[in-house]
């Protein structure tokens, strides 16, 4: 269903059960209140923003990654809707010393409020952080916070 801006032309009207629909091509006519196919917003939401917070599944215990070797996790949201951005969107940047991928996401998973899924493989000994970030995609901010990761060459 294609979304249609509607604004009522009066109280009046909306007591008759019609309303003006008004395009942006200066074309006016009279339709029931009722009538399928259209959606009425009010401009007051389309200002109105929304803020998602984020969380990461899938880290390791006390945060420790052995050197070389690979972990997956998980960014999701507490509140998700289908129209957000992509995996691609939420990709942090690379810290030095740390290969980092985003893998596909299946629509089971974007509909289940996951983001996105990173494969991080450090490289070297010592922390890895991703910076908390805030996002903003149309009208919604993204809350996303930190990711501190041990990198050691031992076995943990």
């Amino acid at each position: 269903m294609n979304r249609v801006k509607v604004k009522m032309a009066a109280k009046a009207a909306a007591a008759a059960a019609f309303f003006l629909f008004l395009t942006p091509f200066i074309h006016a006519q009279n339709y029931p209140l009722l009538s399928p196919g259209f959606v009425i917003e009010d401009d007051a939401q389309e200002n109105e923003l929304t803020s998602i917070t984020m969380y990461w599944e899938g880290m390791p215990p006390q945060g420790r990654i052995k050197t070389g070797e690979q972990i997956t996790l998980t960014l999701r949201a507490r509140a998700w809707y289908s129209r957000q951005p992509g995996p691609a969107f939420f990709m942090p940047s690379v810290p030095q010393g740390v290969i980092l991928t985003s893998l596909e996401l299946s629509a089971e998973e974007r509909a289940g409020g996951i983001a996105a899924k990173i494969k991080i493989i450090p490289l070297a000994e010592g922390d890895i952080t991703l910076p908390a970030r805030t996002l903003l995609h149309e009208n919604t901010q993204f809350v996303i916070p930190s990711l501190r990761l041990q990198s050691s060459r031992r076995r943990i």
